[in-house]
């Protein structure tokens, strides 16, 4: 398979979402003006969406002096009418080009979406319960934690399912395939993304450790994401071990033992059930 290049991903300014996420959209504001529903309450569940909010208030043209980390805020910022632009100018998969490809792999990008939606549900609770963090922060990061993979499967469908199914069959690392079969992985993809759009280091940031030592939010949004997985919010796409003991060493890294984090194990799967029960 021909090696690719980050120049396509780099120029896509917006990714499609699902067409129930948009009918849901086009049913509520029927119900109401722009400025009596909750446009957050919309928009907070899909990665879609949520990247090109975040993309547009992270934008030359409002010149905000900080940038904008989290989606609560971005939507504050933009405000309602320019929420609802956003949302009804995103393509959906029907009338994305790449839908032939798309449709004939057979990718379950509801899934997908799912995934995004409860990792985000998990890493927002656990912001609440951590000190020293921002909540919505901790759920945005968690709603696009997947944003390389995602773009990868909807602009590369056909490069992104040999690479799972051979990640599946060799029970190697799907980054590794990716490298070797690609030449790139949905990591790098989601890093270009990211500074692409103008996304804070926040967003940017996969799991690494900061100048003192402490750990941050990647950690955080990578326990979600393990706690996830392991609830059946997986994405089913690819070897990824649900290590335990990893996921502990998580834990002790945020200052925190894995059992504060089981003893809220029925509350935080619930949430993510209610959650993702909403895509």
């Amino acid at each position: 398979m021909e090696k690719l290049d980050l120049q396509p991903f780099i120029g896509c300014d917006s990714l499609p979402t699902l067409p129930d996420q948009i009918s849901r959209v086009l049913d509520e504001t029927s119900r109401a003006s722009a400025m009596d529903y909750n446009i957050v309450q919309i928009i907070q569940f899909d990665p879609a969406i949520a990247s090109r909010v975040l993309q547009v208030s992270n934008s030359a043209l409002y010149g905000y002096p900080s940038q904008i980390g989290s989606l609560q805020q971005a939507a504050g910022l933009l405000g309602p009418g320019v929420i609802k632009s956003i949302i009804l100018t995103t393509p959906i998969f029907e009338r994305f080009e790449g839908d032939a490809a798309i449709h004939r792999v057979g990718i379950d990008y509801h899934r997908l979406w799912r995934n995004s939606a409860a990792v985000g549900a998990v890493a927002g609770a656990l912001g609440r319960q951590f000190d020293g963090f921002e909540s919505d922060v901790c759920f945005t990061s968690g709603l696009l934690h997947d944003l390389g993979k995602i773009s990868l499967a909807v602009l590369k469908p056909e490069a992104f399912l040999k690479c799972f199914q051979q990640s599946k069959l060799q029970g190697r690392p799907v980054l590794d395939v990716e490298k070797e079969i690609l030449g790139i992985t949905h990591v790098e993809i989601q890093l270009a993304m990211a500074a692409n759009w103008g996304f804070p280091e926040v967003l940017k940031t996969r799991r690494k450790q900061s100048r003192n030592g402490k750990s941050g939010v990647p950690e955080l949004v990578e326990l979600a994401a393990g706690l996830a997985a392991q609830w059946g919010f997986d994405d089913d796409l690819g070897f990824e071990e649900e290590d335990t003991e990893y996921l502990t060493e998580l834990c002790a890294s945020l200052g925190y033992s894995f059992q504060d984090v089981k003893a809220r194990e029925s509350e935080l799967k619930n949430y993510a059930n209610r959650v993702a029960a909403q895509i």
